[in-house]
C-alpha cells in the first residue's frame, strides 16, 4: 500500500468546470485546492492533503461507541485551472482504497453481499432545462443513483447479493449518515448506518466550505470511507493487508446545477452530470481509487487513460478497462 494504515489522506480528483446556480460563488481555481492544502513528493507523485477534521470525526465516532473510523476521503472537483498556477502532477499507483469490504463480514448488516440507500430528505437539486431553472425531484435523483450502483454490480464478475434499502428506514431510523450531522447538526435520532453505500444527497455549499474553506466551492462530490475498529485499532479479519470496510457516504454539492448533461435541453457546460459524478463516487464507495495520470501543462489539464475512475471529468456512464478489472479483483469471488 502506498499509504500506511495509520495515515488518513484526502485524494484529490479533477473535474471539468460546471456552472453554479449561485452567481456570487466562485467556480474556478480548482488545482489551487491541491496546491494550498497538499504537498507533493517530487514532480511525479499523487497529490495528497491531510484533512484536519478527521481526528475530530474519529473522536466523535469513538465517543458514540461506533466501532468504525474514517480512513479516506475522495474528492471530485472542477478543473478550471488558472494560468500561472503551480504545476501539479498526479500519478495514481494504487488501484484500491485503503479499506475494502470483506465477504460475509458478520459486522455488516448485509453480510451476504452489499446494499445501498439514498437519503431522500436531501434528494432535491437545482437543474437547468433549456436554460430554465427547475429542480430534480428525489425520485429522479434516486433513479440516477440506482443506475450508477447497478452499473457496478451488473458487471458479470459480481455474483453476490446486491440490494436497495428504500428510505426512510424503519423502524424509526432516519439518521443513517454520520458526516452530515458532524458538520451540520440537527439530527435528533442516534446515528445508525443501514447500508454499505449511502448517498447522503445534496448538501449546501456551506458544508463543503467547512471542509476546505472557500475552495470547497470547487468540490462537486465527495465520498467518505469508514473501516472497522476494535479495542486494538483497525481490523483485518481476512488478513489481506487492507482495512475492513464498514460503510461509505457520498455527498454532492448543491452549489451546482445537476442533471442529465447528455439529454436534450441540457447544456453540458452548465449542468454537472449526476450520472457521471455518481458513477465515479460510487466506485470510490465500493473501494476503487483513481486511475491514470493527470498533469498541468501551459495552463491546461492533460490526462492519460480516461475512464470513469480517472481524475478528469467527462460525461461517462460506463465502466470499462482498468476500473472493471480492479472491481473484479475485489468482488469476483463473492457469492
Amino acid at each position: 500500500m502506498r499509504f500506511a494504515r495509520a495515515s488518513f489522506a484526502v485524494f484529490l480528483s479533477l473535474c471539468a468546470a460546471a456552472c453554479s446556480h449561485d452567481s456570487t460563488a466562485p467556480v474556478g481555481s480548482t488545482l489551487r485546492v491541491a496546491s494550498s492544502t497538499a504537498t507533493t513528493t517530487g514532480t511525479d507523485a499523487e497529490v495528497v492533503g491531510v484533512m484536519p477534521d478527521i481526528s475530530a470525526i474519529n473522536d466523535r465516532l469513538a465517543a458514540n461507541g461506533t466501532h468504525a473510523r474514517l480512513n479516506a476521503v475522495e474528492l471530485m472537483v472542477n478543473s478550471n485551472y488558472p494560468p500561472g498556477a503551480p504545476t501539479i502532477y498526479v500519478v495514481d499507483r494504487n488501484r484500491l482504497l485503503p479499506s475494502q469490504f470483506v465477504e460475509r463480514d458478520p459486522r455488516r448488516r448485509s453480510n451476504v453481499g452489499l446494499e445501498w440507500t439514498f437519503d431522500t430528505r436531501r434528494g432535491t437539486a437545482y437543474t437547468l432545462v433549456n436554460g430554465v431553472e427547475s429542480q430534480l425531484t428525489p425520485s429522479q435523483s434516486v433513479a440516477v443513483a440506482r443506475t450508477d450502483v447497478n452499473t457496478w454490480a451488473g458487471l458479470s464478475c459480481y455474483k453476490a447479493y446486491f440490494g436497495e434499502v428504500p428510505y426512510p428506514i424503519t423502524p424509526n431510523n432516519q439518521n443513517i449518515e454520520f458526516i452530515d450531522d458532524f458538520y451540520l447538526g440537527g439530527e435528533t435520532q442516534p446515528f445508525a448506518p443501514v447500508a454499505e453505500v449511502t448517498f447522503g444527497g445534496f448538501l449546501p455549499y456551506t458544508f463543503f466550505r467547512q471542509i476546505y474553506g472557500p475552495h470547497g466551492d470547487d468540490i462537486l462530490g465527495v465520498t467518505y470511507q469508514f473501516s472497522f475498529y476494535d479495542t486494538n485499532g483497525p481490523t483485518d479479519i481476512d488478513h489481506n493487508g487492507m482495512l475492513d470496510g464498514a460503510w461509505s457516504e457520498v455527498y454532492f454539492n448543491d452549489l451546482y446545477y445537476w442533471g442529465d448533461a447528455a439529454a436534450p435541453g441540457f447544456d453540458p457546460y452548465s449542468v454537472a452530470d449526476l450520472g457521471t459524478v455518481g458513477l465515479h463516487e460510487s466506485g470510490h464507495a465500493l473501494g476503487l481509487s483513481h486511475f491514470g495520470r493527470t498533469f498541468e501543462n501551459h495552463g491546461g489539464v492533460k490526462f492519460a487513460a480516461l475512464n470513469i475512475m480517472s481524475q478528469v471529468y467527462q460525461i461517462n456512464r460506463s465502466v470499462s478497462g482498468e476500473p472493471t478489472s480492479a472491481f473484479c479483483d475485489i468482488y469476483s469471488k463473492w457469492r
